[in-house]
């Protein structure tokens, strides 16, 4: 009975007391359902549309891949989406799935199939050979023009003018 009151009643600050409850209740409750959801399923955007697909286990991890401007080396970060894509008949739908499909298939697993696919396509050499080749021209600039000795003066020189305008901001 006194809610009924409260709800008929003509002072609008008990009114909005006890709506805006219900909307702190509501935005609580969507919020906890769209991130439970997140956390168990993975929402993947391909050239067919939007797939959902669930989770082993309550993560955040690839709640949401966009798979339309994947590389086959992307295979590799999305390890588990991968293979619950490929328990579901959709290996088509990623970069060079097609192969892993056909190997998947012919009964190896898609973790070898991804190793497969590296070294068929040497991703994983060439990134270790960018990675020498930019070391080196790295250690090669340095040595002619003192990079790290340039870099260190130039950080050194903005924390001493930090700190000049911190004393001048604490003057005036």
């Amino acid at each position: 009975m006194n809610l009924a009151k409260a709800i008929k009643a003509k002072n609008p600050v008990q009114n909005q007391q006890g709506s805006s409850a219900v909307v702190g209740l509501a935005m609580l409750a969507a919020v906890s359902a769209i991130t439970y959801f997140g956390a168990t399923n993975h929402c993947v955007m391909t050239d067919q549309g939007m797939k959902l697909y669930p989770k082993k286990q309550l993560t955040f991890t690839d709640s949401y891949v966009d798979m339309r401007h994947m590389s086959v080396a992307d295979i590799y970060q999305h390890r588990e989406l991968v293979a619950v894509m490929g328990s579901k008949g959709d290996l088509h739908l990623i970069p060079g799935g097609r192969t892993v499909q056909r190997m998947n298939q012919a009964a190896v697993s898609v973790a070898r199939s991804a190793t497969h696919i590296d070294k068929q396509y040497q991703i994983s050499n060439s990134a270790k050979q960018i990675n020498r080749v930019t070391r080196k021209k790295y250690s090669e600039l340095d040595r002619q023009y003192d990079l790290k000795g340039k870099a260190t003066k130039a950080n050194e020189h903005i924390k001493d003018g930090a700190r000049k305008f911190n004393q001048w901001l604490k003057k005036q």
